[in-house]
């Protein structure tokens, strides 16, 4: 069971009553001369429990190349999206009242986050994987 995924540590929360959720998933490229050619795989988000809620296309901005911010009611969820390297994977995630939780799932940087705790995604088997799509250890 993955350790769930939430809000950078230290982040101030705004007076927003939901939060916030961007998920950096493995990337898709499209056809040579698509406008959309490089962009973020979508994704399913479900309940802590596994029920399906939506799936989210996950293409922001006129070319598609950022992930999408999706507003939610705080509380627990699983995102299932494609991993770079890993292929699907399940992650559970916390959601804040007026925090965006980021979770990198195609192995670039942090946002808004220093390297901590936060910065880190453990797979069942237990490895740990830091921001640079690195095994590390501890």
């Amino acid at each position: 069971m993955l350790s769930p995924v939430g809000p950078p540590p230290l982040s101030l929360a705004s007076s927003a009553p939901d939060a916030g959720l961007i998920v950096f998933s493995a990337e898709d490229f499209g056809t040579p001369g698509d406008e959309l050619a490089q962009y973020h795989s979508g994704y399913v988000l479900c309940t802590a429990e596994g029920k399906r809620l939506k799936y989210i296309a996950n293409r922001a901005g006129p070319r598609g190349g950022e992930p999408v911010r999706i507003s939610l009611p705080p509380g627990r969820y699983e995102v299932v999206a494609r991993a770079a390297a890993f292929g699907t994977v399940r992650v559970p995630v916390v959601l804040e009242a007026g925090k965006t939780t980021f979770v990198h799932l195609d192995g670039s940087e942090l946002t808004g986050a220093s390297r901590s705790a936060a910065g880190f995604v453990t797979l069942p088997d237990g490895t740990k994987w830091d921001k640079w799509d690195k095994q590390i250890s501890y």
